[in-house]
């Protein structure tokens, strides 16, 4: 009798629970950090090429839409590929033309501009420091942003 009524309650608890429901409710993300050897480079690059905007002069960082991407220098810089942080993921209104600037700018371009089951485009590039950046298409953003923060342990199962 009492696994029946666990039973129940259980159920009944389900069917009211949605997927939004969560213990923490994220709104928006906020800020990045990507371990760079040279932040004042890293800025340059961000701005230049992906759209980002310094949030004031000599400031270690850039906006990307809402999110803040800090460059935090060090001597022992890691690839983001295989690591706990796989890339993130940047928005672009016009793919091709992101692209074309990129390459001729010397970017590493891991994997060139794709369609993805006819649901949309998207290209994968390498910034100099070692992140991996996917690029996406939304012809109605209005400027390159941040549309998600992709974490996928790769290669290490955590130990503690």
């Amino acid at each position: 009798m009492k696994r029946i009524a666990s039973l129940v309650v259980c159920l009944v608890s389900a069917a009211f629970m949605t997927v939004g429901d969560a213990a923490v409710r994220v709104v928006a993300c906020h800020n990045v950090h990507i371990a760079v050897s040279n932040v004042e480079a890293a800025v340059d690059s961000y701005a230049a090429y992906l759209g980002g905007v310094q949030s004031f002069p000599g400031a270690p960082d850039v906006f990307v839409g809402q999110v803040k991407i800090v460059f935090v220098e060090t001597a022992e810089v890691r690839m983001s590929n295989g690591s706990v942080i796989d890339h993130i993921g940047l928005t672009h209104a016009d793919l091709d033309a992101t692209m074309r600037g990129l390459e001729a700018a010397g970017a590493t371009i891991v994997s060139p501009i794709h369609d993805v089951s006819g649901s949309f485009r998207r290209a994968i590039i390498e910034d100099p420091w070692g992140a991996r950046i996917e690029l996406l298409e939304d012809p109605h953003a209005p400027v390159s942003r941040l549309t998600r923060w992709c974490a996928w342990s790769c290669s290490r199962t955590p130990t503690a």
